[in-house]
């Protein structure tokens, strides 16, 4: 019988932050910073585990604090907030639809847009105008 090779210890399972685009209107820079330290947390644990598996230490070190519940709720209503539904190509047809109706016409937009309800396309319109200079 053959003996197996000392098994390593896994990675800590990283979070994915989500593809956020211009256009969805999330708040990038908060999010970074959550997903930053939340990342920074996992990887201080995991290499801390690596270091009392391998060495003894007596002395503690110093590991980063995971998110509270606060920050992830925020982080949960930033998601919440943003517009994860909206594609590249319902952004390019609202803006077609604005050019081809104007801003204001809320249900001619809506009706060019498929799969979108006329609250969302308002909802969506308001933070437009209040957020357009964000875009690319």
């Amino acid at each position: 019988m053959r003996q197996a090779a000392p098994t390593k210890p896994k990675e800590p399972r990283i979070p994915r932050m989500p593809q956020l685009h211009d256009f969805q209107f999330f708040n990038n820079h908060r999010l970074s910073e959550l997903y930053e330290k939340e990342v920074r947390y996992l990887m201080q644990a995991h290499q801390k585990n690596q270091v009392k598996d391998s060495i003894d230490v007596d002395e503690p070190e110093e590991v980063g604090e995971p998110l509270t519940a606060e920050e992830s709720e925020e982080k949960e209503q930033l998601l919440e907030e943003g517009f994860s539904s909206w594609s590249r190509k319902d952004f390019n047809t609202f803006i077609r639809a604005c050019e081809k109706y104007g801003r204001n016409d809320i249900k001619s937009i809506a009706s060019e847009m498929e799969g979108k309800t006329e609250e969302e396309v308002e909802r969506y319109a308001e933070v437009f105008k209040e957020r357009y200079k964000e875009l690319n």
